[in-house]
């Protein structure tokens, strides 16, 4: 949460990366002050201090979209797609950093990238 103090009135709302430098730079344009305060940040961390194996993300690719143009394996800077038989094939989705270079990239909206479901423990 950050924290805008200008002269007598506050304004408190959260902010992205973008809107906290609008924040910082109209609050020093305006002589106030500008506090960022700290909120507690959950960690991932299991109790032996490893963190939990993650879940690869589920990529598909809508065969019947793609004109097989192969941006998304140029853009895929971790080598997780590769073309073969002029479209694109998911070689290793463990990875995939979750970047989505290769969704937005693709003219033909033919990639989705999303969590693969949750599977039951035992």
């Amino acid at each position: 949460m950050l924290r805008c103090d200008w002269k007598d009135w506050s304004f408190s709302p959260t902010f992205t990366a973008a809107g906290s430098a609008i924040a910082w730079a109209v609050a020093r344009s305006v002589g106030g002050s500008f506090m960022a305060e700290a909120e507690p940040v959950s960690s991932s961390l299991t109790t032996s201090g490893a963190r939990p194996a993650k879940v690869p993300p589920e990529i598909q690719v809508k065969v019947s979209w793609c004109k097989g143009c192969g941006l998304c394996v140029e853009y895929c800077n971790r080598g997780v797609l590769e073309m073969r038989d002029g479209l694109p094939v998911v070689l290793q989705a463990e990875k995939c950093s979750r970047c989505l270079m290769c969704e937005v990239i693709c003219p033909d909206f033919a990639i989705t990238v999303s969590e693969a479901p949750s599977r039951p423990v035992g």
